[in-house]
């Protein structure tokens, strides 16, 4: 009993003890709050407000904004660093002169202060994310400067802040994908190195690849412009990391929806590229199976075709099941169908340049002529029974009981039968049957 008393004693004393430290706890992180709060309300309002750096903005500031006034370049570099140095200890401030450390980084001369403004302005990010966000394409824009050591250091920082989850990957991801073909060696491997290691940040790398795909394979685009071998080379890059069946199967959906808005030859021909790069399941190539009418009409074209010849031929490696051959089977049957409507298609097309006189036939004339099913005709005996009822009316001369061997009704027939009689024609055979009556009569 004495023993199970002193165990009772010291457990009330252990959970006493834990409580006061979490007690402690909670009051040491409500006091790093208030302390860190006292700090950022001493620099957004009173070292820049009314304390002694409040007395350099003004210097700093017309040295910067006058590069004409002031056109030594150490002088502008420093005055730069100190800009971007003030606006680190202020909210209000990096807000004010945001605009001024842009145009810097834009319309200076000198390369070295456009590489040091782009670091500063990375720092700025770090230390106020929000405000920087909305310049982030200015940032992107930077990776095409004239200078390599301004594109290294652009492609330094947006590196550092998109692994680190400070700029999110939008849709001018695609300016870093150029990277991979830049004429530098340098930027070109630090780019690869940038993308193994967007890759294993989960679908990061899955989720540009559509957009990139539509981007610099739009010929409307002029911005983004690389030759075919170079877009081959880089999707290949890219398509490299896709790994996971399912990420593979939509990928495959997505690129067979976009043949439909696919505008020129070129973008066709990059898109089955695109799909042939793919390692492909029995699920994917069913969902290529599936949306076979997105892409059917684009096979006439012999590249497509060769695309799709070299990624069945490639999938037939891979593939042991019985199920499995027999969709990729199916899939050529299909493939092969289509060529071969074109291919009959075509021989129709070329025979017709050789008939004279074809082109100036109507649309019904021509395709008769060709044997083409035309629009419906109307046969020789309605045209002629509707010419005896039109004459009939106007003149009261009936046919069916003339008789068959009138010379002059077997003349109106014969009219009849050639083409529709005109107005004037009507009143010079109305003529002649009244003068035929009267002979008779």
């Amino acid at each position: 009993k004495g023993q199970k008393g002193s165990r009772k004693k010291t457990d009330t004393a252990t959970n006493n003890a834990s409580e006061e430290d979490d007690e402690l706890c909670l009051v040491g992180a409500s006091a790093d709050d208030a302390d860190a709060e006292l700090v950022r309300k001493v620099c957004e309002t009173e070292l820049l407000g009314c304390g002694l750096l409040s007395c350099f903005e003004p210097l700093i500031v017309a040295v910067v904004a006058s590069p004409s006034l002031f056109p030594c370049q150490a002088l502008q570099a420093s005055a730069t660093l100190a800009l971007s140095k003030l606006m680190m200890v202020s909210s209000i401030a990096c807000e004010k002169y945001l605009q001024i450390l842009f145009t810097i980084l834009y319309k200076s001369p000198h390369i070295d202060i456009r590489a040091n403004t782009i670091i500063a302005i990375s720092d700025l990010t770090f230390r106020f994310p929000n405000l920087l966000e909305p310049w982030s394409p200015r940032i992107y824009a930077c990776l095409r400067d004239s200078s390599p050591v301004v594109r290294k250091n652009t492609l330094t920082v947006l590196s550092h802040l998109i692994l680190n989850d400070m700029i999110k990957v939008k849709g001018q991801i695609s300016e870093l994908v150029l990277c991979l073909e830049d004429k530098e060696p340098e930027i070109s491997r630090m780019s690869q190195a940038f993308f193994h290691e967007l890759s294993l940040k989960g679908n990061s790398v899955y989720n540009i690849i559509p957009d990139t795909i539509s981007t610099l394979s739009d010929p409307t685009n002029t911005s983004f412009s690389l030759s075919q071998e170079q877009f081959r080379r880089t999707m290949k890059f890219l398509l490299s990391f896709i790994q996971k069946d399912r990420q593979c199967e939509s990928l495959v959906e997505k690129i067979c929806y976009r043949f439909r808005t696919a505008r020129s030859e070129r973008q066709l021909e990059d898109l089955a590229h695109c799909l042939a790069q793919l390692s492909f399941s029995e699920r994917c190539l069913k969902k290529l199976a599936d949306n076979f009418a997105c892409y059917q009409d684009k096979l006439t074209l012999d590249s497509v075709h060769s695309e799709f010849c070299a990624l069945l031929n490639k999938t037939k490696k891979n593939f042991v099941k019985p199920e499995a051959k027999v969709l990729l089977e199916e899939m050529e049957v299909r493939i092969k169908q289509v060529r071969s409507k074109q291919q009959e298609g075509g021989g129709d097309a070329s025979m017709s340049p050789g008939r004279e006189g074809d082109s100036h036939l109507g649309s019904a004339t021509a395709a008769a002529a060709r044997g083409a099913p035309g629009p419906a005709k109307e046969s020789k005996g309605g045209k002629v029974a509707k010419q005896r009822k039109a004459l009939a009316e106007r003149n009261r001369f009936d046919f069916s009981e003339a008789s068959d061997d009138d010379d002059f009704e077997m003349d109106i027939l014969s009219t009849a039968r050639k083409a529709p009689l005109s107005s004037t024609k009507a009143k010079h055979v109305t003529k002649a049957k009244k003068k035929s009556k009267r002979i008779k009569a």
